[in-house]
């Protein structure tokens, strides 16, 4: 009978410990889910590991010899640099929004007007693009 209650003592410490142990688990596994999609953001990457920079071709339009944009010449499909900002081919983008602070690709060289266009991606900063004519800040509900 003594071995029973003993027994029985031991499965009572250990589904308490269980109990606690889940209790406390559970939000620590949901936060290091989120702090891991962040990070992937802030490496460049989407959800998936794919690079922003392999999701997007960029080209250089000029006017009189100076840089007047960064067209888009090929997307990945559901690629980082297209499901965050809605990109599309053929977009020109002239214009970059970082921490509230619009960078104008116009004022760059290609160089660095294509590393500023991959660093809002990671930073959750803004395009501005012309597109069709119509000038858009991309992605419209950031900041929300």
């Amino acid at each position: 009978m003594r071995y029973v209650f003993g027994l029985v003592g031991l499965l009572v410490v250990f589904g308490v410990l269980l109990m606690i142990w889940s209790q406390t688990q559970v939000p620590v596994i949901k936060t290091g889910r989120v702090a891991q999609i962040e990070a992937a953001r802030i490496a460049g990457q989407d959800e998936q590991g794919v690079r922003a920079s392999d999701s997007i071709t960029l080209s250089p339009t000029f006017v009189n010899g100076a840089l007047r944009s960064m067209r888009v010449d090929g997307l990945m499909s559901a690629g980082p640099m297209q499901s965050h900002f809605g990109l599309q081919k053929d977009d020109e983008i002239i214009a970059i929004i970082d921490r509230g602070v619009t960078l104008h690709v116009r004022e760059q060289d290609e160089d660095m007007a294509k590393g500023l266009i991959l660093q809002a991606y990671q930073t959750r900063g803004q395009l501005v693009v012309l597109r069709q004519g119509q000038r858009l800040t991309l992605p419209a509900d950031a900041g929300q």
